[in-house]
């Protein structure tokens, strides 16, 4: 009976939820939000967490680190052609189908780095037929990485 009265509640909680701005005594139009928590909600942090558990589950043949809203897939080798087809194989199977929503997934925040001193590093990754932004940086947990690793 507990868990029937707790799902109600995220389930209500969850659902049909809309934003409005007030400057000064100016009001926006009325927003309904498609997904996401209430900002500032004491549940929000676990039902964000519970929702996104399950991200790097299906991944195959790629590492990734996962820290709230923060994720890296990476690929360690010496094969750049492997590396990238890996990669890529997993945004496909993987990525396409949950960032198609942009449920979880900002392409505009999205960087792809290729960590080395060679020369010939130029790859191409995309998400759902939107190209990756290609860098020399990447900025995870507040730490900048570089290509060369300075």
């Amino acid at each position: 009976m507990v868990y029937l009265v707790i799902f109600s509640f995220i389930k209500k909680f969850s659902t049909d939820r809309s934003i409005q701005v007030r400057v000064g005594s100016t009001l926006s139009e009325t927003y309904v939000l498609d997904n996401g928590t209430a900002q500032g909600s004491i549940i929000s942090p676990l039902l964000f967490l519970i929702m996104i558990n399950d991200l790097t589950d299906e991944l195959r043949d790629v590492e990734s680190s996962l820290f709230a809203d923060d994720s890296c897939v990476f690929k360690l080798g010496k094969n750049l052609t492997h590396i990238t087809r890996s990669v890529q194989d997993n945004l496909n199977s993987h990525c396409g189908v949950i960032c198609g929503d942009l449920r979880y997934h900002s392409l505009d925040k999205t960087v792809a780095v290729v960590f080395s001193h060679r020369k010939d590093t130029d790859i191409k990754l995309s998400i759902n037929n939107r190209s990756v932004k290609i860098d020399n940086k990447a900025k995870l947990l507040g730490l900048i990485f570089d290509s060369k690793l300075n």
